[in-house]
Formats: C-alpha cells, sequence, structure tokens
C-alpha cells in the first residue's frame, strides 16, 4: 500500500513528496522488493517492523528513522517482519547539502540516523512521532517539523540546481561536456560541485533519470516492445554504451531484466509519478 502526499509551498525547494509505504505478507518467506534508484534522497521514518536494504554497494538493516543519500543502483528491501510501513520524505538532490551544508557524497549509497544531522531536536519529534496511529496524523508532524526547520534556513540556488534543471529536460539524455555549454561551467567544477552538493557525478545522475524514463516507457507500453528500440527514443544508439549503462542500474544485462521483478515499483507508478515526481516539481 503506497500513498503521496502534497508538499506545502515554504517545502518545495527542498522536498519533491511525502510519502507512506506498508507492505504485508504472508507465508514462511518474505518476498525482497525489487527498487530502482529514484534520483533523490530520503528521510525515513518506520514505524512498523524493519527491512534490509541490498545492493552492489551497500547491505545494512536501516534505522528506525534514518537518512539515505543517492542509490546507484538497483536495490532489494527485504522486509523483516510481515508487516513493515514507513512515512517517508523524498528529499530533492541538494537539499541535504543546503540544509547541513556536509560532502553529500558521505551519504551515497549509505544510510545513517537522522537524529545525527538533526540534532536533539530530531528526538522530542520521535516521541511525538511514536504517539501517533494514523499516516495523515505522521505526515503532518513531520510538515511541522520540517517547515520549522527550514524556517531557520535562506534558500540558495547554485550552479549544480541549474545543472539539474538541465538533466531534468532532457530526461537524462545529456553528457556532461553538453550540460557544461549549456549552464557555462568547466566540467572538472561541475564535477566537483556535484560530488559534493549531490553526491554523485553529473553522468551518474543524468543516467538515474535517463533510465527512469526508460522503465516507465517500458511500463506503459500497450504491447510488448523490444527494450532496445525504447531506449532508441533516449539516445542509446549503440548496444555496447547501452548494455553497459543498463547492468550499471540493474544489476543484470538487458536480456536477463524482468519487470515483474519490480512488484512494489510497479504499484509506485501505478499510483503516482514515483520516478519522474523529482524531475517534475524541480521545473
Amino acid at each position: 500500500m503506497y500513498q503521496q502526499y502534497a508538499v506545502p509551498e515554504a517545502l518545495q525547494p527542498y522536498v519533491s513528496f511525502f510519502y507512506s509505504m506498508e507492505t504485508r505478507q504472508t507465508g514462511p518467506v518474505l518476498e525482497p522488493e525489487l527498487l530502482m534508484p529514484s534520483g533523490t534522497c530520503i528521510l525515513g521514518m518506520q514505524y512498523k517492523g524493519n527491512w534490509r536494504v541490498i545492493s552492489p554497494a551497500f547491505n545494512a538493516v536501516l534505522t528506525p528513522y534514518y537518512l539515505c543519500g543517492q542509490q546507484t543502483h538497483s536495490y532489494s528491501l527485504i522486509p523483516l517482519e510481515p508487516v513493515c510501513g514507513i512515512v517517508g520524505v523524498s528529499l530533492k538532490p541538494t537539499a541535504l547539502w543546503k540544509w547541513f551544508d556536509i560532502p553529500i557524497h558521505r551519504l551515497t549509497n549509505h544510510a545513517i540516523a537522522a537524529s545525527s544531522l538533526f540534532g536533539v531536536r530530531f528526538n522530542s519529534l520521535i516521541a511525538r512521532y511514536e504517539r501517533l496511529t494514523r499516516n495523515e496524523e505522521r505526515v503532518a508532524l513531520l510538515t511541522d517539523f520540517l517547515l520549522d526547520f527550514v524556517a531557520e534556513k535562506s534558500f540558495r540556488t547554485t550552479v549544480v540546481d541549474a545543472a539539474l534543471d538541465e538533466i531534468y529536460k532532457s530526461k537524462g539524455c545529456l553528457t556532461t561536456a553538453e550540460i557544461c555549454r549549456r549552464i557555462p561551467v568547466s566540467e572538472r567544477y561541475l564535477q566537483m560541485l556535484f560530488k559534493n552538493q549531490v553526491g554523485v557525478s553529473p553522468s551518474a545522475y543524468a543516467r538515474m533519470i535517463r533510465f527512469s524514463h526508460i522503465f516507465l516507457e517500458y511500463r506503459q507500453q500497450k504491447e510488448e516492445n523490444d527494450l532496445v528500440f525504447i531506449t532508441a527514443l533516449y539516445n542509446y544508439y549503440d548496444a555496447s554504451h547501452f548494455n553497459k549503462d543498463f547492468k550499471k542500474v540493474f544489476g543484470v544485462a538487458p536480456t536477463a531484466f524482468q519487470l515483474r521483478q519490480f512488484r512494489l515499483l510497479l504499484e509506485l507508478i501505478d499510483n503516482g509519478p514515483y520516478l519522474t515526481m523529482v524531475s517534475a516539481s524541480e521545473r
């Protein structure tokens, strides 16, 4: 069960969307859920059960209240209990850097306790959160907390924001050199800023957005079409280049890809533009 919630105007420079997600499974074996990088960072507030996250770069049980940076590979969520529930905040790529002014690459493929950055004020939030029973109440509490938090901040736009906008407008179909010509800025300078503020390189982030659109295109086809044909719509004309990038994101070759493996993700995108919400809300 998945639901998205509206974002107040004051939070829109930092937050793509709020969401709640609950999984219920029966049987002796709890099935993992396969997800792909969304291009956002996450503030997660678990209220029931817990998950283990497994990817080529990350393997750990999530802390109950966590912040995680960009995920660069598809990853599995393995429920540790039959019922698992979470309320989360999908954060725009530079939000954590703007809030805490730390090198965000430290959080790439990694999760930390949210209190380690928000400080003691977060403990009060947790105490109130744990008394609530409805997700609407949990989202409202989290919204109020973040509104108070950002009231102390001065919003600033950077070169990275301009680069992100170019990536979103092109659906990820730009090279770093092309992005730099449009801003304009040197490639070396943009690489440095992107790693610090987003956590990955411009090319890696563009790949996430590009494959998000490819996944959606493939999902929305009424007939079974050749995946390679669809990717030609996103400027992949060299099979070896496409195969290499595909394996970086999904962990398997295109010939081994199975859409039905992404059960939860299919539900998410059927109920809202999960994978492209970040780019749509930036424009």
